[in-house]
């Protein structure tokens, strides 16, 4: 059974190893991490694994709601845990987990000369310094005033 398993994967026919399991080249495992990519036409949120090493485009996921979500909406960018099964044109996600956003944001207080920021989550010990053009834009300083 292994010299065969090994022989299929040598030509390209499964992918995987003994301990992870084998699967088909270009199939989804049952549980994988998803980044949200936006929505389509009907208002379904769009996915695409966040790896992805096969040079052919992902296949199409549709995340699912849950009945029990009851937190904010998912937005761009954001990652989850999800459980995948196959549909008819790609994928269906039921998401098990939120893994949040893959950017951090930071909330704190900007000193006088504009320059630092102090951020009030207890998370984050250390300051952060604002570059010359964020220190001046408009969007930053209307949420200050």
């Amino acid at each position: 059974m292994k010299r065969i398993l090994n022989a299929l994967d040598q030509d390209g026919v499964v992918t995987g190893n003994r301990k992870k399991g084998y699967t088909r080249p270009g199939d989804l495992p049952e549980v994988t991490v998803l980044e949200i990519t936006g929505q389509d036409m009907d208002g379904e949120l769009l996915a695409q694994p966040q790896r992805w090493e096969s040079n052919e485009d992902p296949p199409k996921i549709i995340v699912v709601p849950s009945r029990d979500d009851t937190g904010p909406a998912l937005g761009r960018g954001e990652r989850v845990l999800a459980r995948l099964e196959k549909a008819e044109d790609g994928y269906e996600a039921r998401i098990i987990k939120r893994l949040g956003a893959s950017a951090h944001r930071v909330l704190g207080v900007i000193t006088m000369s504009g320059t630092r920021i102090a951020p009030i989550d207890r998370k984050s010990r250390t300051e952060f310094t604002l570059d010359a053009r964020d220190s001046r834009s408009e969007t930053l300083w209307s949420v200050v005033r």
